[in-house]
């Protein structure tokens, strides 16, 4: 029987970044709206997820760890960059959407593709939302991953390797560590799949 494992990782990692689509009403200048939008929200944000892993007949399990979402001046939007797999997606008024690819979850003998989709809204300087549910397929076994996450804005610029966050706890957060959540879930995966 499998054993539950909890992972705790740090995750400097990178961006849910942003595209705001300009509203109708305002300046006729094409990507004007956008920049302008996008720069409101320009920024590293740094915050904790937690998700679950899951694979029929086999127990869950949950990787819990801090993930790190840039929103770029120009509107762009990159999850997780330090990884040589990076996601990508939109911001549109202040919601973001981003889909991490599935195939960086792929592991010698096992292929597997499909995004994992995210999404998140942005209040002030808080971004809080969702990874998933999202299915991918591994050599055409179902993997189904599900989440959630929260962030606090704690640059105005895209940091490569963030600061630590304000608030409690941040003297607890390490600044050095490169992205790693995905990498972790891929980990987890690949035990998951061990003799499956």
């Amino acid at each position: 029987m499998k054993r539950f494992k909890e992972f705790v990782v740090v995750l400097v990692s990178a961006s849910f970044v942003a595209a705001l689509s300009a509203c109708g009403g305002g300046s006729s200048s094409s990507g004007g709206g956008i920049r302008e939008a996008a720069t409101a929200y320009t920024g590293t944000y740094w915050g904790f997820a937690t998700a679950t892993v899951s694979i029929p007949g086999v127990t869950p399990e949950t990787v819990t760890g801090s993930i790190v979402v840039v929103i770029n001046p120009d509107g762009t939007v990159i999850l997780d960059p330090s990884l040589p797999f990076a996601g990508s997606g939109t911001i549109t008024g202040n919601m973001v959407t981003a889909a991490y690819p599935g195939a960086s979850f792929s592991m010698p003998g096992f292929i597997c593709a499909g995004p994992v989709l995210a999404s998140a809204t942005i209040v002030g300087i808080m971004m809080s939302g969702t990874i998933g549910p999202s299915t991918i397929q591994c050599n055409g076994i179902p993997v189904t991953i599900q989440g959630t996450f929260t962030t606090e804005k704690i640059s105005a610029a895209y940091l490569p390797t963030p600061a630590p966050a304000p608030g409690a706890g941040a003297g607890n957060r390490r600044a050095d560590q490169r992205s790693k959540f995905f990498d972790d879930a891929r980990q987890v995966l690949q035990q998951m799949l061990d003799g499956y």
